[in-house]
């Protein structure tokens, strides 16, 4: 067993220099090992990133594999009840949410967000379809969620000034972007969105809404949505379906 004169350290028999300090082996009760493989490597590679293409693929199957499942369940069991659509409806969101961005890396922002804003008004529309509220749909929660849209365009505009002006790119632009729909989907109301709470950004939403609308009773709809902002629950848990 030999050490290093200089520092100290145990070296490997097939080291002919100490790994730390340069310092050359010599040691002549034990010469040097040439015929055994090193101990660690000799040549420095790197990890290849993860195709986005296969993360795509994965992505797609997860929820697609979801979908069909809860469908199939909910057609089997006949529950009278058609809660497969939240789940579908969620799964298609998210993938339109997660895996354009992936194999489209030149899609424009504006839309990527268009497209995100359709998801979303998808969804709700098939919460509507199963709870037969088509009126507060097309006259409440369609625009609200217009509204919406075109309040994160603006946000994305103000803020992309405000990055722009901080020497990042639109690539880099589009990251942070990308990393809030995730922060929101994996986090809920404890994500940031541009540097702020979601939940907070969710309320100061609502309160805008509830001050612009035109009756009384469009008012009293949002009140429900509201409680569910303090309390930070969401539809999806309070109909059963985590």
């Amino acid at each position: 067993m030999s050490y290093c004169v200089n520092c100290g350290v145990e070296l490997d028999s097939t080291a002919s220099f100490c790994p730390l300090c340069r310092t050359p082996v010599v040691n002549p009760r034990q010469p040097v090992d040439t015929g055994s493989p090193p101990p660690f490597p000799t040549e420095r590679r790197e990890v290849p990133p993860a195709s986005k293409a296969e993360l795509a693929i994965l992505v797609s199957s997860m929820l697609a594999s979801v979908a069909v499942c809860c469908g199939l369940l909910n057609l089997v069991l006949r529950s009278g009840h058609i809660w497969s659509l939240y789940v579908i409806g969620a799964a298609a969101m998210l993938w339109v949410w997660l895996v354009p961005p992936l194999l489209l890396r030149t899609m424009h922002l504006y839309l990527r967000l268009s497209a995100d804003v359709l998801a979303v008004a998808l969804y709700v529309f098939l919460i509507s379809v199963d709870l037969d509220g088509s009126a507060w749909y097309w006259h409440l929660a369609l625009p609200i969620i217009l509204l919406l849209g075109a309040a994160l365009l603006l946000l994305w505009v103000h803020s992309g000034e405000q990055l722009r002006s901080q020497g990042m790119s639109a690539p880099d632009i589009a990251a942070q972007i990308e990393a809030a729909k995730v922060g929101i989907c994996c986090n809920g109301y404890q994500a940031q969105v541009y540097g702020r709470a979601a939940a907070g950004e969710v309320s100061w939403l609502l309160a805008q809404a509830k001050s612009h609308a035109a009756a009384p009773d469009d008012r009293r709809l949002l009140e429900p949505l509201a409680e569910l902002a303090a309390k930070k629950r969401t539809p999806r848990e309070i109909s059963g379906c985590v």
